[in-house]
């Protein structure tokens, strides 16, 4: 690691000395119950963020046709615009800022009713934003494509647990975020309830009986406003205050106009330093799918394919972006049908974004993960927080920032946390449940050990014989093939009688088999109960909120 530069964390060592070098660990999800996983340490906030600002003065450093620091600028304040705007539309209290003058710490992650790990992300760059006297950023990832709105939530017993699916709406095709709208309004406001009721056997009051005050108080129909404006309101009164801006509303701005318009501008190079950042993160991290982490862009000729998606209001498949150089000019291609025109060789600046509207017209253009993550710490962020997945990779967008823009990667936090249920399940293991099997098997196959035979019992001089003809044969070594078959009925015969034996004790030994049986399969469903009610996936809103509140004050604690 170059130590004037920092970077994400990748692998395993020692804490640096240097001022401006991050500590580096293998990512590991947290098992223990409330534990928090923070890389680098929280503690070290503040180098990280001074370091990271260092970065932006980086001369000889151009993004949008203008200096790193002026692109910073309008980019900050174009999302304070996207932010009041979002505040006015979702009535939500204004911050009325007009300028973000300190560190500006950011998340983001889709509208979705996450986990307790994904949660704390928003919480923590609350917190770090208020010790830095800067401000909290979350980015609402609405490009990415829906899922079916709906809750599982673990019903029955501890030895008999099953999954409820409670449905938050109709079954509806997969859609980008920003395009889905509730076709059942009814099934989400009374979602709520249904949770309660299904979760009050075990014990407890989860978080999703107050949260869907805020849901059923919401108007509309907007997928996106409705389960957005909920969360935003309950970190609200657990005290954290983000600037909250959709993905859908940034990508109108000038700002990632420009920045479009300059990786169109050097499609060629930025298509094969691309390709080859995932070529590289796929070599270190031996993945072999060719669709992990991100599939490779395509290519021929002039025509290269770029991390961004195209799609028209009520489209529900998303086209990816091709632009075909021919002449003086870029022709923008949704797949395989083309839209208008920009210009090439020309000076990238605002006087373009008015083409680049026109040549997109209706189309709809937004950006993929890398894509979104290289504007947002290159634009936004003096400090990015990630959870485990996206910290992984954004190692290739480390690499693009350093081999595109010349620029060292600036440090990311990753952040997760795991919390299960408060339920108590008996402490069995997978351990057990081999150890199980074995004992089932040698009771099969070995009944007289398990019965204790006396030594001068009939069965172990037979055992003895059977035993010493085995030995007599697997001494018998350079026979060919013709003897080896020869000798193949005999080894039937042999495996036959000791199959015979062990089933002399059959009888002997069936109630205990049954009653191993009967073990073993309880203990296989307790393993399945116990990986259902103990995952840390497990949607927050099912939890206490005492017990959420804890774990996040223990982030707001670390943060100091």
């Amino acid at each position: 690691m170059n130590s004037s530069s920092p970077s994400s964390s990748r692998c395993e060592s020692d804490r640096s000395t240097d001022s401006n070098s991050v500590l580096r660990r293998q990512f590991r999800a947290p098992q223990q119950d409330g534990q928090l996983l923070a890389v680098p340490e929280l503690s070290s906030l503040s180098t990280m963020v001074t370091a990271n600002r260092h970065l932006w003065s980086s001369e000889g450093v151009s993004l949008g046709g203008m200096s790193l620091l002026q692109f910073r600028s309008l980019a900050r304040r174009e999302l304070v615009n996207v932010a009041n705007q979002i505040a006015a539309d979702w009535d939500l209290p204004p911050r009325s800022l007009s300028n973000l003058a300190g560190p500006v710490i950011m998340t983001g992650h889709q509208p979705v009713l996450t986990h307790p790990g994904v949660w704390v992300k928003n919480i923590a760059a609350a917190a770090a934003a208020a010790k830095l006297s800067g401000t909290g950023v979350n980015l609402i990832v609405d490009n990415d494509q829906s899922h079916p709105l709906e809750l599982a939530v673990p019903t029955g017993s501890i030895g008999h647990v099953r999954m409820e699916h409670v449905p938050l709406d109709d079954e509806q095709p997969a859609l980008p975020w920003e395009e889905r709208h509730l076709h059942n309004r009814a099934a989400l406001d009374r979602g709520g309830e249904t949770c309660r009721e299904l979760v009050k056997p075990w014990g407890w009051e989860p978080l999703a009986a107050s949260y869907w005050g805020t849901l059923r108080e919401t108007p509309g129909f907007s997928v996106v406003q409705l389960l957005s404006r909920a969360r935003i309101v309950q970190e609200a009164r657990w005290g954290g205050s983000n600037l909250e801006v959709p993905i859908s509303r940034l990508s109108g701005t000038d700002s990632f106009g420009l920045f479009t318009l300059q990786l169109i501008s050097a499609a060629s190079q930025f298509h094969k330093l691309y390709n080859q950042a995932i070529t590289d993160y796929r070599r270190e991290n031996n993945v072999t799918n060719a669709g992990q982490p991100v599939p490779f862009l395509a290519g021929e000729r002039d025509r290269y394919e770029l991390p961004f998606w195209l799609w028209q209001e009520g489209d529900r498949q998303r086209q990816p972006l091709f632009v075909v150089r021919s002449n003086d000019v870029w022709q923008l291609q949704a797949a395989d049908i083309s839209l208008g025109t920009v210009p090439a060789d020309s000076a990238i600046g605002v006087e373009q974004l008015s083409l680049l509207r026109a040549a997109l017209g209706n189309w709809k253009l937004r950006p993929r993960a890398l894509t979104t993550t290289l504007f947002a710490r290159l634009g936004l962020a003096d400090l990015f927080i990630h959870g485990i997945g996206g910290a992984k990779y954004d190692e290739m967008a480390d690499q693009l920032m350093q081999e595109f823009w010349g620029l060292p990667a600036p440090a990311f936090l990753t952040l997760t946390a795991t919390l299960r249920l408060p339920v108590e399940v008996p402490a069995i293991s997978e351990d057990d449940l081999r150890a199980l099997k074995r004992q089932l098997r040698d009771l099969h196959f070995n009944p007289g050990r398990q019965l204790h035979l006396p030594e001068d019992h009939p069965y172990w001089e037979r055992k003895a014989e059977l035993i010493a003809e085995q030995q007599r044969v697997s001494a018998s070594r350079g026979l060919n093939r013709r003897e080896r078959r020869a000798r193949r009925p005999q080894n039937r015969q042999r495996y036959r009688a000791f199959a015979d034996l062990a089933a002399s004790l059959a009888p002997q030994v069936a109630e205990r088999e049954r009653l191993l049986r009967r073990e073993i399969e309880r203990t296989s469903s307790l393993l399945a109960a116990k990986q259902q009610l103990l995952s840390r996936e497990v949607p927050a809103v099912l939890h206490p909120e005492e017990r959420l509140v804890t774990l996040f004050e223990e982030v707001r604690r670390q943060i100091g």
